[in-house]
């Protein structure tokens, strides 16, 4: 062997460490104020707190930086050379490692659509521990940011109703783009994204599915010729999950509507002939949670009175999941509908201050369900099994009316039988009063409890 052949010292680029340590001075900060206990995985939650503020090319560069360092440490089992040493870093298993270089294969975009919900969490936390200013203060505290650093302000914490007359104006502005047009021109070169927006935006408001799920979701009905018995009957609607695992239940595409004068058609004849109402089931996007025992590959919703027309809509979004779309096709055609949204709603709903994307939608279904479900119901259709994720999507403060009425307009039923189980996990009685006040409630669902006398263990991200 050469003694004057020296093995290459590898190295890793300066900015990444510095970005790196900047986070965590950061992290350190944002858990002194929330009461929670530093580690790699409060890391990414603060990148997707930032999100919401940064500049997206700032935004791009710091997931690029946490990546690429723990990149390094789980190439080379140490940290890269000048990286600041605070005991949750220095004590980092690898398994967390990991996970943060998972968590950060995210696109920029992606954390931005998280944004607003960690966000909401963390300054609902703080400002029931007296945080000494406005929401917005809180969130630029939480994050780090100045306001000479970060973009332009966007206010999504505090996210307006989308009205009928909203929803109705935006229609309006792209009805020169049917429907249908969308799923005849995905194998092109250049897709309808008008029209697919069109499909999105009324299937995510009637359903709150999470933007990615409408790509995967499955529209279910009865099977024809068949007699279905009360208890077959009570269990698609009590547990429709579990009716569709069984196999009593058969995807629409077994059909040809042609003879029934159309999808939505079809649909409720087949509901008509089989007494059986049609099932929606979603191909969960989220892939960890607070509750792992509460995991589920699949949420089902049951399709009660649903107007045709949004019918006929939801049947469509059914039909996406044939085209084979990777990942980052469906990322970028999320992106385009994201933009002319944005662009849409700049034009048509001027008065509206806050950015429209199409979480905006998910959002408006969570407050519209909350005014008439309990909390665990609403829970069961948008996919949550933390408590305080369900509270803080929605507009805030929004809580359950006396008498369990709401004005909130039509509802899919949730699934009964995963919603009894949710709420059990959450240790709620059957006959508990959750129409409590506000910041009751608020207490109750993120568990408040000051950092000097029990630290959280930190907040867990939906995974799209």
């Amino acid at each position: 062997m050469n003694d004057n052949l020296q093995e290459e010292k590898k190295s890793i680029n300066e900015v990444y460490v510095n970005d790196f340590n900047r986070l965590a001075k950061n992290t350190i900060s944002r858990c002194e104020m929330t009461g929670e206990v530093p580690s790699l995985g409060q890391i990414e939650a603060q990148v997707a707190l930032r999100a919401g503020i940064m500049k997206i090319a700032s935004l791009r560069r710091e997931i690029t930086s946490i990546r690429a360092v723990a990149a390094w440490f789980l190439e080379e089992e140490n940290w890269p050379d000048n990286v600041d040493l605070h005991k949750w870093v220095e004590t980092a298993t690898p398994e967390e490692a990991a996970q943060l270089h998972t968590g950060l294969m995210r696109t920029a975009n992606e954390f931005v659509d998280i944004s607003a919900s960690v966000s909401n969490e963390l300054v609902g936390r703080v400002m029931e521990m007296n945080f000494p200013g406005s929401e917005e203060d809180a969130a630029r505290a939480l994050s780090g940011m100045t306001l000479e650093r970060g973009h332009k302000e966007r206010d999504k914490v505090r996210m307006a109703p989308i009205t009928d007359r909203d929803f109705m104006e935006l229609e309006l502005h792209f009805s020169d783009h049917p429907h249908q047009n969308a799923l005849k021109t995905l194998t092109r070169k250049r897709a309808d994204g008008k029209a697919l927006l069109r499909i999105f935006m009324r299937t995510i408001r009637l359903t709150g599915m999470r933007p990615v799920e409408v790509f995967r979701c499955r529209l279910l009905v009865g099977r024809q010729g068949y007699e279905y018995s009360a208890e077959e009957v009570k269990m698609i609607r009590f547990a429709p999950m579990n009716a569709a695992i069984k196999g009593v239940l058969v995807p629409i595409e077994a059909y040809d509507p042609a003879p029934w004068g159309g999808m939505a058609e079809m649909v409720k004849g087949l509901e008509d002939l089989t007494g059986v109402p049609p099932i929606l089931l979603i191909d969960a996007a989220k892939t960890t949670n607070a509750n792992p025992e509460l995991m589920r590959p699949f949420r089902a919703q049951v399709l009660d009175n649903i107007d045709m027309d949004d019918l006929e809509v939801i049947c469509l979004a059914a039909h996406l999941h044939h085209f084979k779309m990777d990942r980052k096709k469906q990322s970028n055609l999320i992106t385009t509908m994201t933009r002319n949204l944005t662009l849409a709603a700049g034009e048509v709903l001027p008065r509206r201050k806050d950015k429209m994307n199409l979480y905006s939608f998910r959002h408006d279904f969570a407050t519209r369900a909350r005014l008439s479900l309990h909390l665990w119901e609403v829970a069961a259709l948008l996919g949550h099994t933390a408590k305080a994720s369900t509270y803080t999507y929605g507009k805030r403060r929004t809580r359950k009316k006396k008498g369990g009425s709401g004005s909130g307009g039509w509802m899919p039923t949730h699934d009964q039988e995963f919603s009894e189980v949710i709420r059990d996990k959450w240790g709620i009685q059957p006959d508990s009063q959750i129409d409590v006040s506000p910041g009751e409630a608020l207490d109750i669902a993120l568990t408040v409890t000051p950092a000097r006398e029990q630290p959280h263990q930190g907040i867990t991200l939906d995974r799209d």
